[in-house]
């Protein structure tokens, strides 16, 4: 009998609901949980899309990014081979440095020309931390004046103003001391990231004669071999193979050889990694989209 009574209970209800005129049926409390439960779902499928779309645009690299980029003096080495150029690539040991403001991915060695190249990734959230490191340099110290306050707001600005769409330089350093400064950079954007494709020259991974080196640097064996010291240990000349390699990243504006990277160095090459041979085949000059190839020689600045 209750069950029949909270039957009847229920279709009266409804029989109310329906009876009622349109613009009761709007402002009523049904309605709202309505929109509150159609809201919720929304916020929910959008957090699940950004969520996928960030994991899936993450984990793949585009094609584009890992082909070779045709210079001038690659393509000479190419036609005077026959097309049999010997290319030989590496998969770096850590794709990431702890900090997660850059990655790397497949390094590329071509003998013949002795010419080095490699892809590095970064997002949006990298520059925004350039953004904020600035600030941070150029704020205003505590208890300071409102001049005092406005000056370092002023240099504050002039710094940010200064960063344009190429805001870092990328430099390498091996283990037997020398810092390459010269490379070849091509960019593209894809979703978040910017993928940059650089090319250096006259880099000797083997049998390379190396002048003394005025720094000591820990080998990627060693604890903590991310950081690389730069400020003692010299050395006399020696002729050896480059057993490693590390990129450093700095802000343009902002580049001191034997300074601190300003994001974590990556290890670029290391010679106990096993190396394959690069189908050139498959990524031929005449197949080659370079995009923008721009030069670039990093000097230090005052």
């Amino acid at each position: 009998m209750a069950e029949g009574f909270r039957e009847w209970g229920e279709y009266g209800k409804e029989e109310e609901w329906r009876s009622r005129p349109p613009i009761k049926k709007v402002f009523s409390f049904r309605t709202l949980k309505k929109i509150l439960k159609i809201i919720c779902i929304v916020l929910i499928s959008t957090v699940y899309l950004v969520l996928g779309y960030r994991l899936i645009t993450g984990l793949g690299v585009p094609g584009a990014a890992t082909k070779l980029v045709w210079l001038e003096n690659t393509k000479a080495a190419y036609d005077a081979e026959g097309g049999d150029l010997s290319v030989y690539a590496q998969t770096p040991e850590a794709t990431f440095g702890e900090d997660g403001r850059f990655s790397i991915y497949q390094m590329k060695f071509i003998p013949e020309i002795s010419q080095l190249q490699l892809t590095i990734r970064y997002n949006r959230s990298t520059v925004a931390a350039l953004k904020s490191s600035i600030e941070k340099k150029y704020a205003a110290p505590e208890g300071a004046t409102a001049e005092e306050k406005a000056a370092a707001q002023a240099k504050t600005d002039e710094a940010l103003s200064m960063i344009d769409d190429a805001p870092f330089a990328f430099i390498l350093r091996d283990d037997t001391g020398k810092v390459y400064t010269k490379y070849s950079m091509t960019s593209f954007k894809k979703g978040l990231y910017t993928y940059v494709r650089l090319v250096y020259d006259d880099v000797e991974l083997f049998n390379t004669e190396t002048a003394p080196r005025d720094s000591g640097y820990f080998s990627p064996d060693e604890k903590y071999s991310d950081i690389i010291y730069k400020g003692a240990n010299k050395s006399v000349a020696t002729s050896s193979d480059i057993s490693y390699l590390y990129i450093d990243f700095y802000y343009e504006n902002d580049v001191k050889y034997d300074s601190e990277s300003w994001a974590d160095p990556l290890l670029v090459y290391r010679s106990g990694l096993e190396m394959t041979e690069y189908d050139v085949k498959k990524d031929p000059p005449e197949k080659a989209k370079n995009g923008d190839v721009r030069y670039f020689d990093v000097a230090q600045t005052d």
